[in-house]
Protein backbone atom coordinates (compact mmCIF):
# COMPACT_ATOMS: atom_id res chain seq x y z
CA UNK A 1 0.00 0.00 0.00
CA UNK A 2 1.28 3.40 -0.78
CA UNK A 3 1.97 5.55 2.18
CA UNK A 4 -0.82 7.85 3.62
CA UNK A 5 0.10 11.92 2.65
CA UNK A 6 1.20 14.50 4.77
CA UNK A 7 -0.75 17.58 5.36
CA UNK A 8 -0.36 19.88 3.47
CA UNK A 9 1.65 22.86 4.90
CA UNK A 10 0.21 26.56 4.63
CA UNK A 11 -0.28 28.17 1.18
CA UNK A 12 2.54 30.90 0.65
CA UNK A 13 0.39 33.71 -0.50
CA UNK A 14 1.54 36.35 -2.86
CA UNK A 15 1.61 40.01 -0.96
CA UNK A 16 -1.84 40.63 -3.15
CA UNK A 17 -3.83 37.85 -1.68
CA UNK A 18 -5.15 37.08 1.67
CA UNK A 19 -4.70 32.82 2.69
CA UNK A 20 -8.51 31.39 3.09
CA UNK A 21 -9.47 28.68 5.15
CA UNK A 22 -12.26 27.09 5.38
CA UNK A 23 -12.98 24.26 7.78
CA UNK A 24 -15.48 21.70 7.40
CA UNK A 25 -16.98 18.97 9.51
CA UNK A 26 -19.50 16.47 9.33
CA UNK A 27 -21.22 14.53 11.26
CA UNK A 28 -22.82 10.98 10.95
CA UNK A 29 -26.23 11.86 9.87
CA UNK A 30 -25.02 13.90 7.32
CA UNK A 31 -26.52 13.30 3.27
CA UNK A 32 -24.94 14.33 0.07
CA UNK A 33 -23.40 17.19 0.67
CA UNK A 34 -20.49 18.94 -2.04
CA UNK A 35 -18.35 21.65 -1.17
CA UNK A 36 -17.51 24.11 -3.64
CA UNK A 37 -15.61 27.46 -3.43
CA UNK A 38 -16.23 30.10 -7.02
CA UNK A 39 -14.54 33.14 -8.45
CA UNK A 40 -16.68 35.60 -10.28
CA UNK A 41 -15.47 35.68 -13.32
CA UNK A 42 -15.80 39.13 -15.62
CA UNK A 43 -18.90 38.09 -16.93
CA UNK A 44 -20.45 37.81 -13.48
CA UNK A 45 -20.78 34.78 -13.59
CA UNK A 46 -19.04 32.30 -10.80
CA UNK A 47 -16.65 29.63 -11.99
CA UNK A 48 -15.71 26.95 -9.96
CA UNK A 49 -11.99 26.96 -8.77
CA UNK A 50 -12.06 23.70 -5.86
CA UNK A 51 -15.25 21.14 -5.56
CA UNK A 52 -15.21 18.30 -3.36
CA UNK A 53 -17.70 15.74 -2.07
CA UNK A 54 -17.64 15.42 1.39
CA UNK A 55 -18.22 12.15 3.56
CA UNK A 56 -19.94 11.66 6.69
CA UNK A 57 -18.23 12.26 9.99
CA UNK A 58 -14.70 14.00 8.44
CA UNK A 59 -12.95 16.96 8.88
CA UNK A 60 -12.15 19.07 6.36
CA UNK A 61 -9.44 22.12 5.82
CA UNK A 62 -9.24 23.53 2.58
CA UNK A 63 -6.28 25.77 2.46
CA UNK A 64 -5.64 28.55 -0.64
CA UNK A 65 -4.45 31.62 -1.41
CA UNK A 66 -7.47 34.34 -2.59
CA UNK A 67 -7.21 38.02 -4.14
CA UNK A 68 -10.67 39.24 -2.08
CA UNK A 69 -8.91 43.13 -2.39
CA UNK A 70 -10.13 42.59 -6.53
CA UNK A 71 -12.02 39.07 -6.54
CA UNK A 72 -15.48 38.32 -5.61
CA UNK A 73 -15.56 34.39 -4.23
CA UNK A 74 -18.57 32.19 -2.79
CA UNK A 75 -18.30 29.48 -1.00
CA UNK A 76 -21.27 27.24 -1.01
CA UNK A 77 -22.37 23.95 0.75
CA UNK A 78 -25.24 21.96 -0.87
CA UNK A 79 -26.96 19.06 -0.01
CA UNK A 80 -28.23 16.67 -2.53
CA UNK A 81 -29.65 13.82 -0.77
CA UNK A 82 -33.36 13.04 -0.79
CA UNK A 83 -33.69 13.23 2.78
CA UNK A 84 -32.24 17.11 2.92
CA UNK A 85 -30.22 15.74 6.11
CA UNK A 86 -27.01 17.61 6.25
CA UNK A 87 -25.65 17.59 9.52
CA UNK A 88 -21.95 19.73 9.93
CA UNK A 89 -20.25 22.90 10.71
CA UNK A 90 -18.18 25.23 8.74
CA UNK A 91 -15.60 27.75 10.09
CA UNK A 92 -13.47 30.27 7.93
CA UNK A 93 -10.95 32.04 8.28
CA UNK A 94 -9.46 35.22 6.81
CA UNK A 95 -4.98 35.17 7.43
CA UNK A 96 -6.10 33.22 10.50
CA UNK A 97 -8.91 36.05 11.43
CA UNK A 98 -12.42 33.88 11.84
CA UNK A 99 -15.00 35.34 9.65
CA UNK A 100 -17.85 32.90 9.06
CA UNK A 101 -18.83 30.19 12.01
CA UNK A 102 -21.95 28.43 10.97
CA UNK A 103 -23.74 25.14 12.47
CA UNK A 104 -26.35 23.39 9.82
CA UNK A 105 -29.44 21.01 10.90
CA UNK A 106 -30.71 21.17 7.33
CA UNK A 107 -30.72 20.06 4.00
CA UNK A 108 -30.61 22.69 0.81
CA UNK A 109 -27.75 24.87 -0.02
CA UNK A 110 -25.65 27.64 2.35
CA UNK A 111 -23.83 30.60 0.52
CA UNK A 112 -21.13 32.71 2.23
CA UNK A 113 -19.31 35.51 0.15
CA UNK A 114 -16.40 37.07 0.60
CA UNK A 115 -14.04 39.49 -1.19
CA UNK A 116 -15.47 42.37 -3.69
CA UNK A 117 -18.89 41.30 -4.08
CA UNK A 118 -20.79 44.63 -4.37
CA UNK A 119 -22.22 44.44 -7.62
CA UNK A 120 -25.03 41.63 -7.25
Amino acid sequence: PLPTPQPTANPTCDDDQQRLLVQIKTYKNSGQAKFSLKRRSAKDKFKIIISYKLEKKTVYEIDVCVNTQMDCYQVQLIDSGKARAWNGSIKMYADDVRIYKGLFKEGGKRKKKIGQCTME
